[in-house]
């Protein structure tokens, strides 16, 4: 009995083999899925599902969006005709899929193709270029302006100031500038000729002053009340000194003494009320016996001759103008008109 139901091994090896090459090559159902298929499934799905701004994107673009149905599609029928494999493949650990093999929806968004001019461009670009030429022939052409080289303007000169034909008239300030300018300029020149010790007057200081001749007459004109016809005498003094006495000359060593010494003499001799030498000396910045001193000197010299005449001041303060031409003229003067006329003066 054993023997009978005993099957041979080569027999028994056959149908094995038969069976498992049977099992191999049949189909599984394709409703039978197996729970890996499921879950990388899931997974791919997971992985490639668009993001909420891919999902604009695809609403905003319907090219993109048929590409990403188109790649769901080819995804599902890969997946059942892989006859129920699993997609992974742990070859350098990447997952071979048709969409992994294409670009994703984000990159072929970044990097768009150049668009290609079509008739809607084309149309859309002719009404730009008539409405631009429409609106720049409503502006009416406005002539260039020629570009010439710019000119140098040259420095306009100041127009002189005029001044009354009689000093009496003048403005103290500017009979100031004329006094001091003919100064400077005897200052200048004298100043060059070389200093001889017998010439030494007692005008003479040892050094120049620190302050300038023009801030000293300013000074001696304010606080000594100088009038006008003093001012114009002590001009006067400078020729009528130089005349008697010749060692005498105006340069920066004797223009401060001899003008202190003009003011004292020349306030005594033309107004009606003067201050006391102490003042005149506190003013100068001398002594009072020095200012005695050189007051005699200059009486003595000038023969007591210290009144000029009204003529001579007005011949002096026209000469002081004339020399400044640029800065002062004098004023025209009218020719004055008789009081008869000549016709009735011809009658009688």
């Amino acid at each position: 009995m054993e023997n009978e139901n005993k099957v041979p091994l080569g027999v028994m090896a056959s149908e094995t083999a038969n069976q498992v090459e049977t099992t191999i090559s049949s189909p599984r159902p394709s409703s039978a899925t197996s729970p890996n298929t499921l879950r990388s499934k899931r997974a791919s799905e997971k992985l490639h599902e668009p993001s909420p701004r891919q999902r604009s994107q695809f609403g905003e673009n319907p090219n993109l969006a048929a590409i990403d149905n188109d790649s769901r599609n080819s995804q599902g029928r890969h997946m059942s005709h892989s006859h129920g494999r699993a997609p992974h493949s742990h070859q350098h650990g990447h997952l071979h899929s048709p969409i992994l093999s294409r670009p994703r929806a984000k990159d072929s968004i970044i990097s768009k193709p150049s668009p290609t001019p079509d008739t809607n461009s084309a149309i859309s670009e002719g009404k730009a270029l008539r409405s631009l030429n429409a609106s720049t022939s409503s502006i009416s052409p406005q002539p260039l302006a020629a570009t010439s080289r710019p000119r140098s303007v040259s420095p306009t000169k100041p127009s002189p100031k005029v001044l009354p034909q009689s000093f009496f008239d003048c403005d103290l300030q500017d009979l100031l500038i004329l006094i001091s300018s003919m100064l400077s300029e005897l200052i200048r020149l004298n100043d060059a000729l070389p200093l001889v010790p017998s010439q030494l007057t007692r005008f003479h200081s040892r050094a120049p002053p620190l302050i300038s001749h023009r801030d000293y007459l300013h000074r001696l004109t304010r606080f000594c009340s100088l009038e006008k016809s003093t001012l114009l005498s002590m001009v006067f003094y400078i020729d009528l000194l130089c005349a008697a006495f010749s060692s005498f000359t105006i340069n920066s060593l004797t223009v401060h003494r001899f003008l202190i010494t003009a003011a004292t003499v020349a306030s005594k001799g033309l107004c009606d009320s003067f201050c006391t030498n102490a003042h005149y000396a506190r003013v100068g910045g001398v002594s009072l016996a020095e200012l005695n001193l050189l007051e005699v000197e200059f009486l003595v010299r000038v023969g007591w001759r210290v009144v000029p005449a009204v003529k001579t001041l007005d011949e002096y303060y026209r000469r002081m103008v004339a020399r400044m031409g640029p800065v002062y003229v004098l004023e025209v003067s009218e020719p004055e008109r008789p009081l008869v006329p000549q016709a009735e003066q011809q009658g009688r």
